[in-house]
């Protein structure tokens, strides 16, 4: 599998940010996944990824790409975002203890983050 140019990346997230923001979420979910094969390592798109599956109903695979990280790894701003996309998820899941939980953890990294 041949690695993506910055550039290419930078392209791909900004076309399938592009598609969600459309609600295209077909194209968008095609092109994030792509994405984060190329580069696992890339926090945003992971992230970015977990938000458009949710924005789709894909409520399972927005779970599982959250739990995939490790968020010792993310940034202040990055586990705030973190924290909003899981809290939305449970709660649409209609587990509300954990998104109460998840949206308290958003408060706290928000202030922090401000």
């Amino acid at each position: 599998m041949a690695a993506l140019t910055t550039e290419q990346t930078n392209f791909l997230y900004l076309l399938a940010y592009m598609y969600m923001q459309q609600s295209k979420y077909a194209q968008a979910l095609q092109l994030f996944r792509i994405l984060r094969l190329h580069t696992a390592e890339n926090m945003q798109i992971a992230l970015t990824l977990a938000f458009c599956l949710h924005k789709a109903s894909r409520l399972e695979e927005a779970t599982k790409v959250l739990n995939s990280l490790d968020t010792n790894k993310l940034s202040i701003s990055q586990k705030t975002a973190y924290y909003f996309i899981s809290s939305k998820v449970l709660w649409d899941l209609k587990k509300v203890t954990e998104s109460r939980e998840m949206l308290h953890n958003y408060l706290k990294c928000r202030k922090l983050n401000s």
